[in-house]
């Protein structure tokens, strides 16, 4: 079942990337969009909390906290992430987003007791090269501002993964969904003070869509939830990686970003054998 939801967050994860990067053409406010989304996704998912009958919660102190720090972790990713689409264009970031899975291979080996095989290592150097291929300009590597936000938003990503992993023994996915949403949305809140007036800008001119994208990343973390919930960290994460490949078509073909296209396909090809051997391994 794991291997499915995962496939589905894949799918999700990649149309929303997609969304995101074309909401925010020429748009400097990433931080309102954001929010706007996080918003919808914690109006459309709190109510299951009130709707669920029999809820069963945690009586320690110490799920509370790690989901508390998980929903900090991945409010730094949020805000990083679509920071970083402003700058660099979807079919290279989500390229370079692929480094998660060394630090996931090596918080799940040292954390979460999991192994490293020598298929798994052979596929991290993969990924390593596929990245380095799609950051190269005129044979440099191109350390820009962007790279930078998108590797910090990895890694944030792979603790607050690690930190699923623990948590989601405590609640259900559903739940978990919920609370982490609406704590994320009161998170980015404080740091809209400048920005508000900007919302606006986005609920008149695209507004639908907006909403359909906050539609979809509550679906997306839903099932990245249930798919940690239920499979090993370092199985899942590569496998819903995998549709880096998806993401670069998308960009090429829907958002036309064609420069260096032959970096672009041949990186995006590396990425994938590596997450492939990950997943295997």
């Amino acid at each position: 079942m794991w291997f499915w939801i995962t496939l589905a967050w894949g799918l999700t994860s990649s149309t929303l990337r997609l969304l995101n990067r074309y909401s925010l053409r020429g748009k400097k406010d990433t931080l309102g969009y954001t929010f706007l989304l996080q918003a919808t996704a914690a109006l459309v998912l709190l109510p299951i909390i009130f709707t669920v009958k029999s809820v069963s919660l945690p009586k320690a102190i110490l799920p509370y906290l790690t989901l508390l720090a998980s929903a900090v972790l991945g409010t730094i990713f949020l805000v990083a992430i679509t920071k970083a689409v402003s700058y660099v264009e979807a079919s290279v970031s989500v390229v370079v987003y692929q480094t998660k899975n060394i630090w996931t291979l090596i918080l799940a080996v040292l954390l979460l007791n999991e192994s490293a095989s020598l298929t798994k290592i052979l596929g991290v150097g993969l990924i390593f090269m596929g990245v380095v291929l799609v950051s190269l300009k005129s044979f440099k590597i191109r350390f820009d501002k962007g790279l930078l936000i998108i590797q910090l938003a990895a890694l944030a990503a792979t603790l607050e993964n690690i930190l699923d992993k623990y948590t989601l023994r405590f609640f259900s996915p559903a739940i978990y969904t919920a609370c982490i949403s609406s704590l994320m949305a009161i998170f980015i809140l404080p740091m809209l003070k400048k920005y508000r007036p900007n919302l606006k800008s986005y609920l008149s001119g695209r507004g639908k869509l907006v909403f359909l994208t906050g539609l979809i990343a509550a679906l997306s973390s839903y099932l990245a939830f249930s798919a940690i919930s239920l499979g090993q960290v370092s199985k899942v994460i590569p496998i819903k990686e995998s549709f880096t490949a998806a993401t670069v078509i998308g960009g090429i073909l829907f958002l036309k970003e064609r420069g260096e296209l032959w970096k672009k396909i041949l990186g995006g090809l590396i990425t994938v054998v590596g997450v492939i051997l990950v997943r295997i391994g």
